[in-house]
């Protein structure tokens, strides 16, 4: 019999039940019993109350953000070794400088920390072709060994540390060819005891150097002594032993000096020439430039 005939129970096969206002209070339940159960106690209240449940999560809430509190600020501490300084920035702005040792500072983004190692020894190696005061092509190869005491100095006044020495040296090294020839290197060579290099230098055309002049130890007694100059900030020691001058700036090593003449003397290694105007007086010639010297102390 179909559902719309006369006698037949008059039920509309489309219809569905409705779901009931308990059930969806059943529902808010559950889930209140479960977020209480993720936060450790259970316990059941009105939806909506302030019973028992909802202080339980109220506690539980305030513990995980202390503990959350505790681990920021507890990532602010580091530690710095002995050969190392702590370079502090807030806000990307320079705060201070820290020593070894535990150390704290705010934590990020507040402030953060760029350690760096300032007793370890870098290299810096170049190799290029220069040409010399007499138009020889030569090949250079040099190695610089650095290290970075100051880590301010490091982090905001260069950019590109090895970029920088690589041209700084090359720059430095060309200048220093450029002003020397064949012949001085190979003498420089000679008075090193650099046999190998002063042979390749000979097989290059180099020259022999002039023979040492002897002067009279009396006369090399006489120029020894302490100069300085007016112009530079630099203090020279001067003495004569074995027949030979010796120069030694503070701080430097001792450079023995070849005899030109009676009054001249030159150090080949570091194109240095030396005259004596009087046992008291020097000019001293290097790179170009003249510097006056005199025994004592300057004005």
């Amino acid at each position: 019999m179909a559902w719309n005939e006369p006698g037949g129970e008059k039920r509309n096969p489309w219809n569905r039940p409705q779901q009931s206002q308990n059930d969806l209070d059943d529902v808010l339940r559950n889930f209140q019993r479960r977020l209480s159960a993720l936060f450790g106690r259970g316990g059941g209240g009105a939806v909506g109350g302030a019973g028992p449940s909802s202080a339980n999560f109220g506690k539980s809430l305030s513990s995980i953000l202390v503990l959350i509190g505790a681990v920021w600020i507890g990532s602010g501490l580091y530690r710095v070794d002995a050969q190392e300084r702590a370079v502090v920035l807030r806000f990307g702005k320079f705060l201070q400088t820290t020593g070894p040792g535990y150390n704290w500072h705010l934590p990020w983004p507040i402030e953060r920390k760029v350690i760096v190692n300032v007793s370890h020894q870098y290299s810096v190696v170049d190799d290029a072709s220069m040409l010399t005061a007499d138009t020889n092509l030569v090949e250079v190869k040099s190695a610089v060994q650095y290290i970075q005491p100051d880590a301010l100095k490091l982090l905001f006044k260069v950019r590109d540390v090895e970029d920088t020495l690589t041209q700084v040296s090359e720059s430095a090294m060309r200048e220093a060819v450029g002003q020397a020839s064949l012949d001085k290197a190979y003498e420089s060579a000679l008075d090193n005891k650099q046999a190998e290099v002063a042979g390749v230098l000979k097989k290059a055309g180099a020259n022999d150097p002039a023979p040492s002049v002897t002067v009279d130890a009396a006369v090399l007694a006489s120029y020894a002594g302490t100069y300085k100059s007016d112009q530079l900030p630099l203090e020279v020691k001067v003495s004569a032993r074995e027949g030979k001058l010796f120069l030694q700036a503070v701080g430097q090593p001792e450079l023995a000096t070849k005899t030109l003449s009676a009054t001249r003397f030159a150090y080949a290694a570091a194109q240095i020439e030396v005259e004596f105007d009087a046992p008291d007086s020097f000019t001293l010639k290097q790179g170009g430039g003249t510097f006056k010297f005199k025994k004592g102390a300057a004005k």
